[in-house]
This record gives structure tokens, sequence and C-alpha cells, in this order.
């Protein structure tokens, strides 16, 4: 009798561990690819951290790296076996960078791979000698550029309005995406004019003419330069129906906007060198290529 007493007064305690050991362990079974994100990104180790890895995750990083950055989350896509999330990083002295994680599932959402735009390194270097450089020197620079007939000076230095683009044009390069994304919202009724005159140089050209990329707006270049935008092309994804207005980037690590009316023209997210497409609105999306 004395044993069963002792037991029954121990159920109300065993039940009260449970409870507070449910309430405070963080959710071990994620349903969404969103969930399994802010799992593995999350403040508390993930001992069970092979359930939620496949392809080349390897399990670094984590959450664990970024115990003193904020995090913020955005769904790119979700299919039903594969989802894209953009992971906005910032760091404790405030500076950010975008990554994305792309997520298969099986018999759960897993993480496969984390992408960024690369060569920023090199981009943030370039950006800095540009604003650092001495009025005199920059001077001298844009006069060998208009003197220059043999090719051999900075062509892409010929003015003052030339230099302020490279600043404007890099920043923007290496900015946010929130921050890219603001700047075409600010402008969007010139995206939308320059959007227009390209169509009508598409139209004129015919399909037949798009097998490969063609540059766009080759008489209007400044129309473009206004809004940042270093170049402008038709067919470069294979699609006529396809217009890419590119800010910048190095080599292969571009970042930019697609004009794409129809959705069903957009190319492959999952088969690409795409490593971010993030839907804007009436036919804009941004991308990033590495």
């Amino acid at each position: 009798m004395r044993k069963l007493t002792i037991l029954l007064a121990l159920i109300p305690l065993f039940c009260l561990f449970c409870f507070s050991c449910h309430t405070n362990t963080p959710n071990r079974h994620p349903t969404s690819p969103l969930d399994v994100a802010k799992l593995i990104f999350g403040p508390d180790s993930v001992p069970d951290m092979y359930r939620y890895m496949t392809g080349e995750y390897d399990g670094t990083p984590n959450g664990q790296d970024l115990k003193h950055a904020h995090l913020r989350f955005r769904v790119l896509d979700q299919q039903d076996s594969m989802a894209l999330i953009n992971m906005t990083v910032i760091d404790s002295a405030g500076r950010g960078e975008d990554w994305y994680l792309q997520m298969l599932k099986d018999t759960t959402w897993k993480l496969q791979t984390v992408s960024s735009l690369a060569m920023t390194g090199m981009m943030q270097v370039q950006l800095e000698e540009l604003e650092q450089m001495p009025q005199g020197y920059l001077d001298t620079l844009i006069t060998a550029a208009q003197q220059d007939r043999e090719g051999n000076a900075l062509k892409m230095l010929t003015s003052m309005d030339d230099y302020h683009f490279l600043i404007g044009n890099l920043r923007l390069v290496l900015a946010l995406d929130d921050t890219i994304v603001q700047h075409f919202k600010d402008n969007k009724a010139a995206f939308d004019t320059l959007k227009n005159e390209a169509l009508k140089e598409v139209t004129a050209m015919g399909t037949h003419s798009l097998e490969s990329p063609v540059k766009l707006m080759k008489q209007q270049a400044n129309a473009g330069k206004a809004l940042l935008i270093e170049n402008i092309y038709a067919g470069e994804w294979g699609d006529p129906q396809c217009i890419t207005f590119v800010i910048g980037g190095m080599m292969d690590n571009m970042v930019g906007y697609l004009y794409v009316p129809d959705k069903s023209h957009l190319p492959d997210l999952y088969d690409s060198s795409l490593i971010m497409l993030r839907d804007l609105g009436d036919g804009w999306y941004m991308y990033k290529t590495t």
C-alpha cells in the first residue's frame, strides 16, 4: 500500500517533467522546408542533424557558426519535392549577406546546398579602390581614356558620369537582396519604359534572330545606365520571351532582373546557373547566378 501511495505521488511530478521537456525542446520534427532551415540555423545544437542533410551539404555552416548573427528567412520557391529559401545573415557589425538554401524532400525536408554570390570580395576591393581614388589620379585616367586611340586605356572610365555609374553599379551588385528589390520598386516606371523599348527591338528582329543571346538597346545605353543596368539581352536563357537586365557581377556570378511575362518560360531554378529567383510582380524577377 505504501509503495502504491509513493507511486501515485510521483505521477504528477513525472508528468510535469515530461511537459517541461516538451516545451523547452525545439521542434525535432519540422514539417516544412522553412522549419528545417530554422532548425539547422537556429541557436540550439541539433544532435540528429544527419536527418536533415543531403547532397553537398555536410552539416556546416549551421546555427552554431552564426550565434551572434541576426537571421531573416524568405521562401522564394516551394514545390512538391524542391524548395529554395533565402536566408539573410546580418552580423554583429551590421554587415549583411544573402544565402540561398536549396531543399530536397524525400522522407522529410532536407538541406541540399547552401549558395551565395561568389567573388564578392574582389568586387568589394574594386569598389573601395574607386571610392578612395584621388581626384587628380581619376582625372588622369579619364583624360587618358578620352585621348586613347589604340585601345590601351580604361574605356569604361571616360567621364565622371562613368565613374559615378561604376560606383553605384558595384554598390548595387553587393547590396542585400531587399535593397536590390527596392531599387527596382523605386524606379519601376523607368524599368517598364526600358522593357517596352527592348520588346519593340525583339519584335523587329524576329525570334529567328535569337538562337543565341542578343544585346539590346545598344543605341540607348545611357537609359540603362541611369538605372544602374550594365547590359540588356534577349534570348540569354534560350527563350526570346525572356529579357535579361544585367546589373553586373564578375565572370559567371551575375546579378540583375528578368522580365518574363509567362511564368512557363522562366529558366529552371533547379537546373540552371541560377542560385535564386525572386518574384517582383508583373512579370519581373530578380535573379543571381554563380
